[in-house]
C-alpha cells in the first residue's frame, strides 16, 4: 500500500527543496506542474481539448500551447479559467494516480500549488510549506529574475496562506536553514 505525502504552498516557499529532502529518504516525488506540462505537450491529450474550449489561438505553429496567450485568456476571464481547470485538473490527478500505480516505490511526495479535494483524497497527509512573504519575494527575484511587481502579481493569484493551511495536517516552516527544514521533515517521517 502506497503512503502519500502531499506538499503544497505558494510560489517561492521552497517546495522543491522539501521534495529533494524527501527523495533522500526514499520518496518518489511527483510534481503536478510537470504532469500538466507532459499532458499539455504538442500532441498531448489536453492540447486539443484546450484548443477546442479556448480557441485555436492558444497554440503556436509547432502545436504547443502559447503560454503568453493562454495566460492572458485564463487570467482575464473567470469562465476561461473555470473551463481550463475543468479540463486540466481531472486529467492531472488521473495521471498522478497512474504514476503511483505504475511505480515500484511505496512512498510518494506529490507537490501542487493548487490543492483541492482530489489532492486531499489522494494524500495520507498534507504538509504546507510556509515561508514569509518577504523571503519568498527575495527568492523569486534572485533565483528566477522576477521583478517585485511580477512576484506580487503571481502570489496574488494563488491561494492565501490560510487557504493553504486549511488543507494541511502539518506546517513546515521554511525560513531558516535547509538543515532546520530537514530536521522538521525527519521528525514528521
Amino acid at each position: 500500500m502506497a503512503y502519500i505525502i502531499g506538499i503544497t504552498g505558494g510560489v517561492g516557499t521552497g517546495k522543491s527543496e522539501v521534495l529533494k529532502i524527501l527523495e533522500k529518504y526514499g520518496f518518489r516525488t511527483i510534481r503536478t506542474d510537470d504532469v500538466a506540462k507532459e499532458l499539455m505537450a504538442p500532441g498531448g491529450e489536453l492540447t486539443e481539448r484546450l484548443k477546442k474550449a479556448l480557441g485555436e489561438e492558444i497554440t503556436g505553429p509547432d502545436g504547443s500551447i502559447n503560454k503568453e496567450v493562454y495566460s492572458k485568456l485564463i487570467y482575464s476571464d473567470s469562465e476561461n479559467m473555470r473551463l481550463s481547470n475543468g479540463i486540466i485538473h481531472p486529467a492531472v490527478w488521473r495521471r498522478v494516480g497512474e504514476l503511483i500505480g505504475e511505480s515500484d516505490k511505496d512512498r510518494f511526495a506529490v507537490e501542487t500549488a493548487v490543492p483541492g479535494e482530489e489532492f486531499r483524497k489522494l494524500c495520507d497527509t498534507v504538509w504546507y510549506i510556509h515561508t514569509p512573504l518577504k523571503l519568498r519575494i527575495d527568492r523569486l527575484m534572485r533565483q528566477r529574475g522576477y521583478s517585485a511587481e511580477k512576484c506580487f502579481d503571481i502570489i496574488g493569484k494563488q491561494k492565501s496562506e490560510s487557504d493553504y493551511g486549511m488543507f494541511a495536517d502539518f506546517i513546515i516552516e521554511n525560513a531558516e536553514s535547509l538543515s532546520a527544514t530537514e530536521k522538521q521533515i525527519r521528525e514528521l517521517i
